[in-house]
């Protein structure tokens, strides 16, 4: 759950100083880990002699409160390797270790308000790019892959490692062993990598790094990767064996809600295969998703289609290869174009049913400064209704995509994307080409163009798009232009609209108080203006003004205006049953939002927004609560109302979401799920995930929706198929 509502994401920026690693040259944070005689016990403890033979590395200094002050608690972090793994330990010194944060347990929870010592790996040093390792005072395991120096964190894909930890009077310590096998890196004798540590200090809100970052580094400088130290030295480093096999099982009952209880039985599994040590094959045969998270259901008042992000594990490793669309912008987290967009394939083009997969294969990985990306799977012909008085028809169809992207200079690159699906009697094609360069540190230039090919489409089948950004201390500029053919079809992506010209100007000025009640402020201008392209009619035209503050704890409060010029050409469509007519609609409408200190037990989110909407008014609430009584337990409850009044009618919708969940240790965790929607559906789920050893899960989960409606209404979609289902899965990895 996003708990932070005032960008949509929130800013984590870094620290300038210089004070050199042990282990380093004169001027340069570069260290070299000691090849282990005899690997280390890890336990969590640092007690085995073999940690004191490894590199050391110390002087963190702050990003905040103090930026460039030295860190105000300590940290130490040894390094060192062997044939099979990188093992990484630190010591957390702590002046008050019983006022640590450690609350949650979860394979991949959100440490945002916990302590916390992340590692990010530059494994082929392309200055973008890294896989990240975080932990807790608890011992909880965190894993992402980062891709364009922050622009994109991917948090869901999960490596094989292992992490342990242990608190004592003086703080807490860290053992990490990072098998070579999980990490990908370039087929030389000697390894040289990008490096940096992050410790974070909850009740103080303070962070610090080993090599320092800077404020002015922008946005995401907590993730400048051209800026991290250097790891050098790691000598025989290789994949170790080549394959790996994941066969899974599934067994169960499900029953919809007509029909008769029916067992279910399926097996399936991937095959990984290390074609090389920087390229990986995957291979899968019927695979299943049983296990992935559900969607969570919004109210959509705007003229686009919701954006729900993509959870399936295996479109998600490596997921970064295949980017292809929009610079990610915070403020507009769900505005954005993607030419590829993975959650096109499984799922209905509504996005609420799963069409099952056959299999596929999937390739992954760099040559030299040459990254790779290949897929070609094949989903089921499906035809069963729908649970909402419809019926699902799709074909058999295969999905390919084809994507190479080639390094320049320095943090520069040059790329191509191939897109093909192919159904009986039907195909759709796109290919496009992009571009993304570092003009200098702080300056950037990206864009793209595109064309699609489909029977029946024969003229304005072209896309394209440029922007230009520019991140620093106190600044944030990014003005981008795109515009989309009328005729342009791509069927594996995600586009806002077609037949437009769109400009985008994002301009947000930073404060940072050395006094008084905030740590940071910042007021943004946001400019969305659409045109049809061939008229030159306006379609949309949006300003936003913003002022946003944090406290000197994480709590915040955020304040926006919003003016809206909408033209409608045709009636347009709401909500099921609720047409506004065509014409020209000026309305603005304002948002207020709080949220409190979560580094407490209690934490709380709230925002209001309200004004005008097209010919008629809306008011919409939204109420976060989260507990954390003890370790490893979290409750959350979530309650959204939105009232719309029109000349064509009122409607009201009330959205409640409510989650528990219990870690008993890192590797085993239950969680219950409710949502409910006032005259449209109920959705219970209950699952159990235990990894009970690394790679190797039982999964239990089950699940319960019911329908109110007998419609499917596209803009506001009730996602799964109604009906009761009890499933076990069980994953083996050899």
């Amino acid at each position: 759950m996003n708990r932070i509502v005032l960008l949509g994401a929130a800013i984590a920026l870094a620290l300038p100083g210089a004070v050199l690693a042990q282990n380093a040259p004169a001027g340069a944070y570069v260290t070299r880990p000691v090849r282990f005689t005899t690997p280390p016990v890890i336990d969590g403890k640092l007690d085995e002699p073999v940690w004191q033979t490894a590199a050391k590395l110390d002087g963190f200094r702050q990003l905040e409160p103090d930026e460039g002050a030295p860190a105000s608690e300590p940290t130490e972090v040894y390094l060192g390797f062997d044939e099979n793994n990188l093992y990484v330990g630190a010591r957390c010194h702590d002046s008050a270790p019983d006022k640590l944060v450690a609350t949650v347990l979860t394979r991949d929870a959100d440490l945002t308000y916990d302590d916390s010592l992340q590692i990010v790996l530059d494994t082929f040093h392309d200055r973008r790019s890294g896989f990240l390792f975080a932990t807790s005072p608890m011992g909880v395991q965190v894993d992402a892959l980062v891709r364009n120096e922050g622009e994109e964190v991917n948090s869901s894909w999960d490596g094989i490692w292992t992490v342990r930890t242990s608190r004592d009077a003086g703080g807490w310590t860290v053992e990490m062993a990072i098998p070579w096998q999980t990490l990908r890196f370039p087929g030389r004798p000697e390894q040289d990598w990008g490096f940096n540590v992050e410790r974070y200090v909850a009740r103080k809100q303070e962070k610090s790094y080993w090599k320092p970052m800077r404020r002015e580094y922008g946005f995401y400088a907590r993730y400048k990767i051209s800026q991290f130290g250097e790891l050098v030295g790691l000598e025989g480093a290789h994949q170790g064996r080549r394959f790996q096999l994941a066969p899974y099982l599934v067994a169960g009952a499900e029953k919809p809600p007509e029909g008769s209880t029916s067992r279910v039985t399926h097996a399936g599994g991937d095959l990984k295969f290390n074609v090389s040590t920087d390229l990986v094959a995957d291979l899968t045969v019927k695979t299943d998703f049983s296990e992935t998270e559900a969607d969570e259901q919004d109210v959509n008042l705007s003229r686009n289609s919701l954006l729900f992000p993509e959870k399936r594990v295996f479109f998600l490793e490596g997921a970064s290869l295949f980017y292809f669309g929009d610079r990610p912008e915070p403020h507009h987290v769900a505005d954005q174009n993607f030419l590829f967009f993975s959650r096109q394939i499984g799922l209905t083009p509504d996005g609420r049913a799963v069409i099952p997969l056959l299999g596929g294969v999937k390739l992954t990985g760099y040559q030299g400064d040459t990254s790779v990306g290949a897929l070609s799977l094949q989903t089921e012909a499906t035809r069963k209704p729908d649970g909402y008085g419809g019926l699902i028809d799709e074909p058999r169809t295969t999905w390919s995509v084809v994507r190479v992207k080639q390094a320049i200079g320095e943090g520069s690159s040059f790329g191509i994307l191939g897109l093909s699906k192919d159904a009986s009697g039907d195909h759709n094609r796109v290919g496009g080409m992009d571009w993304d360069l570092a003009l200098n540190p702080n300056l950037r230039a990206a864009g793209y163009v595109a064309k699609s090919t489909t029977p029946g489409i024969q003229s304005d089948e072209w896309a394209g798009s440029s922007d230009v950004f520019l991140d620093s201390r106190s600044w944030r500029f990014h003005y981008a232009f795109s515009q989309f053919g009328e005729g342009f079809n791509d069927e594996l992506g995600y586009l806002l609209r077609t037949g437009v010209r769109h400009w985008r100007a994002d301009q947000d000025y930073v404060l940072w108080p050395e006094t008084g009640p905030f740590k940071q402020t910042w007021f943004t201008y946001d400019m969305d203006y659409y045109t049809d392209r061939l008229t030159g009619q306006i379609q949309s035209r949006v300003n936003n003004l913003q002022a946003n503050a944090f406290f000197r704890n994480s709590a915040g409060i955020s304040f926006k205006f919003y003016d809206n010029l909408e033209v409608l050409t045709s009636p347009f469509e709401i909500k099921h049953g609720y047409v506004i007519p065509a014409g020209s609609y000026h309305f603005s409408n304002y948002f207020f939002g709080f949220q409190t200190d979560y580094t407490r037990a209690f934490g709380a989110t709230g925002r209001m927004a309200w004004g005008d909407y097209y010919d008629g008014s809306y008011l919409q609430a939204f109420y976060y609560l989260s507990y954390r009584p003890m370790p490893g337990l979290l409750t959350e409850l979530t309650f959204q109302q939105t009232q719309v009044r029109l000349k064509e009618g009122t409607f009201n919708s009330d959205i409640f979401l409510g989650t528990t969940s219990y870690s008993f240790s890192p590797r085993l965790a239950t969680r219950v799920w409710v949502q409910w929607a006032r005259g449209a559906n109920l959705r219970e789920k209950l699952d159990l995930n235990w990894e009970f050893r690394p790679g190797s899960k039982l999964f239990i989960v089950y699940e319960n929706i019911k329908s109110y409606v007998d419609f499917f209404d596209p803009r506001q979609p009730l996602f799964g198929t109604p009906g009761r289902s009890l499933l076990a899965k069980l994953v083996f990895l050899f």
